[in-house]
């Protein structure tokens, strides 16, 4: 059965620790996007006009990830990738504990929310850039090419999963608001950095 499974997946034998390690890298990785996006989506539609603030908003959710993608670049080539992957990883869970917690911050808890949709982009881009070159690194170039399409797959099927277990968290009452969903974001990094 485990060879029959390995074969269908493509997988060679010294292969499986690292493929598990991407799948739950991808699943981790699936979880944190879709919780911070559909949190980040609901709070600030909630609190903000669609017509005026949000055509601004995606301006600025564009300034921070051409800004997180430039400082990401520039350390990549002056620093070891796996300190830069932390560094990276753990200042997108130090921003989104400050989303979570840090409402005191702001006079009006609203300016939070819209600090939090403007923050959806650069965690996109700095998250994919580190599960895109710990893949990279896990494996040679005939190793990669064989492989991308199984990591593919798995890394969109976690999302999958992650999109359709939030109403199920909602109708089961685990999670009681949108504001929550960020707690949730916030283990499934912690678990990506692990």
């Amino acid at each position: 059965m485990k060879a029959r499974l390995l074969r269908i997946l493509d997988i060679e034998t010294g292969e499986v620790e690292r493929v598990l390690l991407l799948f739950i890298m991808g699943f981790s990785m699936g979880m944190f996007m879709a919780t911070i996006s559909v949190a980040s989506q609901s709070l600030f539609l909630e609190h903000f006009s669609e017509t005026e603030d949000l055509p601004l908003a995606f301006v600025v959710s564009g300034l921070f990830g051409l800004l997180a993608t430039l400082v990401y670049n520039f350390l990549q080539n002056r620093i070891p990738f796996p300190v830069l992957a932390t560094v990276s990883l753990l200042t997108v869970a130090a921003i989104n504990a400050f989303i979570e917690f840090g409402e005191g911050f702001f006079s009006e808890p609203k300016y939070m929310y819209a600090f939090g949709f403007t923050q959806i982009l650069p965690f996109t881009f700095i998250v994919y850039l580190v599960f895109w070159g710990s893949f990279g690194r896990l494996f040679n170039l005939r190793q990669a090419k064989r492989l991308v399409g199984t990591v593919d797959i798995g890394a969109m099927m976690a999302t999958f999963i992650a999109f359709f277990s939030i109403p199920l968290l909602f109708s089961l009452e685990v999670i009681t608001s949108p504001q929550s969903l960020y707690g949730l974001g916030l283990g499934s990094v912690i678990v990506f950095i692990v």
